[in-house]
């Protein structure tokens, strides 16, 4: 028997909540994530594979 967990390092309470929403957690916490620095701030964004 095998188990699938969610990935949750690094993510915050909001994006935690927007995992556990989706229809297929595991797959939606796997998704690579990229910072931008902007203003002396660091905003989270998805990384769309091209």
């Amino acid at each position: 028997m095998y188990f699938a967990l969610h990935e949750t390092k690094g993510r915050t309470i909001e994006e935690l909540e927007d995992i556990f929403e989706q229809r297929n957690p595991v797959k939606a916490s796997l998704k690579k994530r990229d910072a931008v620095v902007r203003d002396g701030g660091v905003k989270m964004a998805d990384v769309i594979p091209t």
